[in-house]
């Protein structure tokens, strides 16, 4: 398969590096050309305009910031007639009405990979396929072209609520929490830190090395994000309520109810090795 990549940055570059390794022929873009140098060595094609790495592919894959997604699969509608468009995007709400509208010739295939770029064995890796015209079709061609992968559907709208949670919830708890320990000395901090803290610390270095303009566009343009940090803020006070009071019997509610029954879900889930969901069947 002859595949072009807009976007090299840190996931455009794990898939040109995966596409090449698969024995693709592969062509390259980035409107940051330092970007693309760095691949020469391992045979891709790079290409100085954008016109040029669409010209005769047979698929071509978007690694871009969400918010600039949706434009160029409009500007590249009124360009390319035939082929395939891939995007991976995090969120598929803003995204895949774009898609949609791509010509019948066009075949869109909308991707999440459940992964970031410092993975270091793609092989055996999650991802989520997200209908857009034809199932079956778009699934057929994710299984060709990340046949190394578990993929499993989940509808767009589904996917955005539990990216709410996944990845919304996770960023404002660490923002949160860098906020409140900005002042404080870490490594003291760590060095008479238990497991549950470090979880904590290792939640909050993951967020932080992502790209900045990644971290924000994950909060503001998942239509959810207002309403779990509404929740959120909504339970933080409820608990400083109970605090201030030294209401003991409704913080131990509130653990029983929340926490506690949380835990049990969570080693139940456990038990039964947390399992992912087969690939032919819609979450």
């Amino acid at each position: 398969m002859k595949i072009a990549v807009i976007g090299v940055g840190a996931m455009g570059g794990l898939f040109t590096r995966y596409f090449v390794e698969k024995g693709f022929r592969v062509k390259i873009y980035d409107k940051m050309a330092e970007k693309t140098e760095r691949f020469r060595e391992i045979g891709v094609e790079v290409c100085k305009e954008l016109k040029d790495v669409i010209t005769d592919v047979e698929a071509i894959l978007l690694a871009i910031p969400i918010i600039e997604t949706g434009k160029l699969i409009e500007n590249l509608s009124k360009t390319i007639r035939r082929g395939i468009l891939i995007e991976i995007t995090s969120l598929k709400l803003p995204i895949i009405e774009h898609l949609k509208k791509l010509p019948r010739t066009m075949t869109p295939v909308s991707i999440h990979p459940l992964f970031g770029p410092s993975v270091k064995r793609l092989r055996g890796e999650k991802m989520a396929l997200i209908p857009v015209r034809n199932p079956d079709e778009e699934l057929e061609i994710a299984e060709k072209v990340f046949d190394d992968f578990k993929l499993f559907t989940i509808e767009a709208e589904k996917h955005d609520r539990l990216m709410t949670y996944i990845l919304s919830l996770t960023r404002i708890i660490s923002l949160a929490s860098a906020i409140s320990l900005k002042d404080e000395d870490l490594e003291e901090l760590i060095k008479f830190s238990g497991v549950s803290f470090r979880k904590l610390i290792e939640m909050m270095a993951c967020t932080s090395n992502e790209s900045l303009e990644l971290f924000t566009q994950l909060l503001i343009l998942n239509k959810y994000s207002e309403k779990i940090a509404s929740e959120f803020l909504d339970s933080l006070q409820t608990i400083v309520e109970a605090i201030k009071l030294r209401d003991f019997e409704k913080l131990s509610l509130l653990y029983e109810t929340s926490l506690r029954s949380f835990g049990s879900k969570i080693n139940f889930l456990e038990g039964n090795s947390m399992t992912t969901p087969k690939p032919s069947k819609a979450l």
